[in-house]
């Protein structure tokens, strides 16, 4: 007895994998979505820096208003009996040349009874503050940064104050100080911060003209 054997061979299935164009293109699609993709996380990037910059910008501007609103409430007191010559605040400019005031003196006694002499100016694109005890002056001085009496209250290297104004308005018993600060980002003009504040001098202090 013979065995029959098939001469059917096994078929084998039809393999084919990609060709050359085929790979060409699919990397050229996988490119153009990396790339998409990191362009808009520079983008995203970089527009969470700027807001950064502009909060950091907006906290100087603020910190340094409320400071100056904290002490200028305090101008012209003295407790009764108090001989301290405390009843003038001081307008003035750092440049005979400016179109406005940048500057404010005045004066107070402290609650450890000494004579406190403050005041803030504009120079450089900085804010500055008076920092001394008992030495009475209406002296806007032209060059702040080299006086020893006046400190910054920024910092100037990331923040520009284009504008430090105080005006007062005395038509009332109480008057009122005005103070308008100003400030952009040094390396982007565009972005700008503007603050106004009104403060009652409730020491009802007179109104000189600093040197």
């Amino acid at each position: 007895m013979h065995a029959n054997y098939s001469n059917k061979k096994t078929a084998i299935p039809n393999q084919q994998g990609f060709t050359l164009i085929e790979v060409l293109v699919a990397m050229a699609l996988g490119l153009i979505i990396i790339g998409g993709a990191f362009s808009y996380f520079l983008s995203t990037l970089k527009t969470s820096k700027a807001m950064l910059s502009q909060s950091k910008l907006q906290q100087e501007i603020r910190a340094s208003a409320d400071l100056m609103q904290r002490d200028l409430r305090r101008a012209g007191y003295k407790p009764n009996g108090s001989t301290a010559n405390v009843g003038t605040i001081y307008l003035g400019k750092t440049d005979a040349a400016l179109s406005a005031n940048n500057c404010v003196l005045y004066s107070y006694v402290n609650e450890q009874n000494v004579l406190r002499v403050s005041g803030f100016l504009l120079h450089n694109n900085k804010l500055y503050m008076y920092t001394q005890s008992g030495t009475a002056t209406n002296d806007c001085p032209s060059s702040a940064d080299t006086n020893t009496a006046w400190s910054p209250m920024t910092l100037g290297s990331n923040n520009k104050i284009t504008l430090f104004n105080p005006t007062i308005d005395d038509n009332g018993s109480r008057p009122l100080l005005r103070l308008a600060i100003k400030g952009e980002l040094s390396h982007d003009a565009q972005a700008v911060f503007e603050l106004s504040q009104q403060i009652t001098l409730h020491n009802a202090p007179a109104t000189g003209s600093a040197i």
